[in-house]
């Protein structure tokens, strides 16, 4: 195996192909394993002496279009470290876990995925969520920034925890929607089932324990506990927006971050919205805008040049 392969290996940057010929040339011959550990002792002494350079490296960043490539290299790594037998499987864990991925998802678009440990996660527009390549440890941590569902697999022994700028939300298996906005002030969490915890970073000791179709939002610095009337808030990973109960206020930034436009008020008051019902995204912006004046009066232009709205 060339020195460049495995260099690019320990730095974590070889594709999906070089992972899977480095492993195996690892499994069939215990010099090998020998070889890569004189590599790897050498590259961590150069870690050591230059660790900011290190820590660039060892992270990545990915938007949608490589998140999919990039989670089945990583599933193919861990399927063929977990088969080898070797110690050399669990020091290969120990690095993939102290690499942070950066899942960016624009705004206009949704995805979901699925964790090394099992875990499924919505991520809304607009979202940033960093998490390890692999698990490791008494504890399983992301951190989130913007709106996602989690439905977290049940692990007693590794508890899974969100932290947010406000915030950490403490699971051990269920199924609940974080939204984190730092830039707006606003935190909230709704419990579908399961258990969490929410321990305040704003307010040092204060913390809360939900229960099902129970919500905690930041207040004035402070959780403040709710119940949930319905679920239609969280359609958003069906791709549906609930109209209930919200002002125009309240859709503007939720139409913005779904359909990827701007919204510009050019007059002195916000129309009065008393529709309900819902909007399919997949249904488009100009549709969105049609049921919404069947609620209330006002007039609007779409400026395609420059991706804004104008309401008047």
């Amino acid at each position: 195996m060339d020195r460049e392969t495995l260099l690019r290996f320990m730095r974590c940057e070889a594709t999906a192909e070089e992972e899977s010929a480095v492993l195996t040339w690892l499994a069939a011959n215990p010099e090998h394993r020998r070889e890569m550990d004189r590599y790897d002792a050498a590259y961590n002494a150069m870690v050591l002496h230059a660790p900011e350079a290190a820590q660039l490296r060892r992270r990545k960043v990915f938007t949608l279009r490589r998140v999919l490539r990039f989670t089945a290299a990583a599933a193919a790594a861990i399927l063929l470290m977990a088969g080898s037998g070797w110690y050399f499987s669990v020091r290969q864990m120990k690095r993939l876990a102290g690499e942070l991925t950066s899942i960016i998802v624009p705004d206009g678009q949704r995805i979901s995925m699925k964790l090394q440990d099992g875990s499924v996660i919505w991520l809304n527009a607009g979202t940033t969520m960093d998490y390890p390549t692999a698990f490791a440890g008494d504890s399983r941590r992301v951190r989130l920034s913007g709106e996602a569902m989690f439905e977290v697999a049940p692990d007693a022994k590794r508890p899974f925890i969100v932290e947010t700028f406000a915030c950490d939300v403490e699971v051990l298996g269920t199924k609940f929607n974080v939204q984190a906005d730092e830039q707006a002030g606003r935190f909230s969490t709704a419990l579908m089932r399961g258990r969490v915890r929410v321990v305040n970073h704003l307010s040092a000791g204060e913390q809360v324990i939900l229960r099902p179709d129970e919500c905690v939002t930041l207040v004035g610095g402070h959780l403040n506990l709710e119940q949930i009337d319905n679920h239609d808030d969280f359609l958003w990973t069906q791709g549906i927006i609930s109209l209930k109960d919200a002002s125009f206020g309240e859709l503007i930034p939720r139409i913005e971050k779904s359909y990827g436009i701007r919204i510009k008020v050019l007059r002195d008051d916000l129309p009065r919205l008393s529709c309900r019902g819902k909007l399919r995204i997949s249904d488009g912006i100009e549709h969105a805008m049609r049921i919404l004046q069947t609620g209330a009066d006002f007039t609007y232009e779409i400026n395609r040049e420059t991706n804004e709205i104008y309401i008047r």
